[in-house]
């Protein structure tokens, strides 16, 4: 696998030691924004991009001693849904010092660094963490009217050119290589999952026509929203009282 590297104004931080407070359960109940002097900004950072870890080990309730599906989607959720706070996170570091981002551009810088950390930290350790049978799929396009076709050679998914007319793209769709009757792997779908910077959530309309075209249930189709300030102004500049 080709190797992975972040944006070049990104650079990961060393964990934080345990004095650092966790950006997630701050002690001071008011703390709804990161601080904004720089020391306390970078270990803000730095335990947000530290808590991108393996999934929480589960007691296992599948089928010979392995977890179940939901237990699986879970683990995957655990682990998006620390990438999406750490590239929320990190882009709105960035705004602090080039200015405040609207909306729109907040989500499409929040997205384009997301997808770079996923195939950074989850791509590169899918194997490790999930197993061979999973397949990480980011952007990828399909026509909803026709659905998702399968290669009856391969048995693997093929995707449609980037933003076709009339096509979804879900941020993240996790597949996975099952064995059919025959013996064959065949790829399946397995999670979907589209993040949300702003207020709005997936729309029943989008999940259905998912839904179909994937030919999936639309409880695996869900919503990652990060857990940290969605956008992030320049801090107030301080001037000297008139005398």
């Amino acid at each position: 696998m080709p190797e992975r590297t972040p944006p070049n104004w990104w650079q990961p931080p060393t964990p934080p030691d345990l004095d650092t407070p966790d950006f997630r359960n701050p002690p001071d109940p008011d703390y709804t924004q990161p601080p904004t002097d720089q020391p306390d900004l970078a270990d803000w950072l730095a335990a947000v991009i530290a808590s991108i870890t393996p999934p929480t080990p589960v007691e296992p309730e599948g089928e010979d001693g392995a977890p179940s599906d939901e237990q699986l989607r879970d683990q995957f959720e655990e682990v998006i849904q620390e990438i999406a706070d750490a590239a929320t996170a990190a882009v709105g570091l960035q705004a602090l010092s080039d200015g405040p981002l609207n909306a729109q551009r907040f989500g499409t810088e929040v997205h384009t660094l997301f997808k770079e950390l996923m195939q950074l930290y989850l791509e590169t350790n899918l194997d490790q963490w999930f197993g061979p049978d999973f397949i990480l799929n980011l952007e990828e396009s399909f026509i909803k009217a026709s659905g998702l076709k399968r290669d009856n050679d391969t048995g693997r998914y093929e995707w449609d050119p980037y933003g076709s007319a009339g096509s979804a793209r879900p941020d993240v769709v996790i597949t996975r290589l099952v064995t059919d009757t025959a013996g064959n792997a065949i790829e399946t779908v397995f999670l979907i999952l589209d993040v949300k910077t702003g207020n709005a959530d997936i729309s029943n309309t989008w999940r259905d026509a998912v839904s179909r075209a994937t030919d999936s249930a639309a409880d695996i189709i869900r919503s990652i929203k990060p857990g940290v300030p969605r956008v992030l102004s320049r801090p107030p500049s301080t001037t000297t009282p008139p005398p």
